[in-house]
C-alpha cells in the first residue's frame, strides 16, 4: 500500500505549519538537507523527503515540545510561503505521512512535479526550501543521553 500523503490544497495556507529540527539558516545547510533528503526509511520504501512534524491545527509551540529535540534551533515554515518557494522554482511540496513509535506526528518532506516526488533534493529545491523557512530557538531542547 502507497504512503498516504497530505492533501496541502485542503489547508489553510497561513495557519498549517511543518517543522523540522535544526537550523537552517547556516552555512552548509543545502548540503545537509540533501543529505537528509536522501535517506530512506525502511517502514516507508515509496517516500522520500525531510523529516519533519506536522499536525493539521497543531501551533509551533504544540509541534516544538511534542520533538523533544536536542536542536538549539527549529526551522518551520507555513503551508503557503513554502508551496510558493517551490513553485517559483518549479517544485512543489509533497508531505508523506510517516509517523514513528516516538513521533506521531512524523511526516517526510519532498519535493516534486505533478504529484510525483523528486529521488533527490536539487540545489534550487534545497535554497527554496531554505527562503521558505524561519529559524527560532528550541525552548524544548532535550539534550541527548
Amino acid at each position: 500500500m502507497p504512503t498516504p500523503v497530505v492533501d496541502l490544497k485542503a489547508l489553510s495556507p497561513l495557519m498549517e505549519i511543518v517543522l523540522r529540527a535544526g537550523d537552517v539558516s547556516i552555512a552548509g545547510a543545502r548540503g545537509s538537507l540533501q543529505t537528509a533528503y536522501a535517506k530512506r526509511d525502511p517502514s516507508y520504501p515509496d517516500a522520500v523527503g525531510l523529516s519533519v512534524l506536522f499536525r493539521r491545527g497543531a501551533t509551533l509551540d504544540e509541534l516544538a515540545r511534542e520533538g523533544l529535540f536536542p536542536h538549539r534551533k527549529l526551522s518551520f515554515s507555513f503551508i503557503g510561503p513554502l508551496i510558493q518557494a517551490l513553485a517559483v522554482v518549479g517544485y512543489e511540496p509533497i508531505l508523506y505521512v510517516t509517523p514513528t513509535p516516538d513521533l506521531p506526528d512524523h511526516h517526510s518532506l519532498a519535493v516534486g512535479r505533478s504529484g510525483q516526488a523528486h529521488p533527490t533534493l536539487t540545489d534550487a529545491a534545497a535554497d527554496a526550501l531554505i527562503r521558505a523557512s524561519t529559524v527560532v530557538d528550541n525552548p524544548y531542547r532535550q539534550p541527548n543521553p
